[in-house]
């Protein structure tokens, strides 16, 4: 699993080579396909730019080689969760809920 920008939210620029540091909008793509142990990493851009084409799903797949249906099924089935978990930031959280309750517990005495 490898940490890329985004393509459809960050351009390239927000990406800081050798620093070790994670771009601001991250996305979890395999790199390679968990059956066969093809390199697929490489080729999620190219098809979310041929999805937005307005491609089928089968026809990107066809349009970047990939005929291995273990291969296919990892570039249709997989679901960007960074994006989705980005949403808990644990610091924003706690600090809305320090905010809630400025009397310690909570509870009346």
């Amino acid at each position: 699993v490898v940490l890329l920008p985004s393509p459809l939210h960050c351009n390239g620029a927000d990406v800081v080579h050798g620093t070790g540091s994670v771009p601001a909008f991250a996305m979890i793509i395999p790199v390679r396909c968990f059956t066969c142990g093809k390199v697929i990493g490489n080729k999620y851009d190219k098809y979310l730019e041929l999805l937005q084409a307005d491609y089928t799903e089968g026809d990107a797949l066809d349009a970047l080689g990939l005929k291995r249906y273990c291969c296919r099924r990892m570039l249709l089935t997989h679901v960007d969760l960074i994006e989705k978990l980005l949403n808990y930031n644990t610091l924003e959280r706690g600090d809305a809920q320090a905010d809630d309750h400025p009397g310690g517990s909570g509870m009346d005495d």
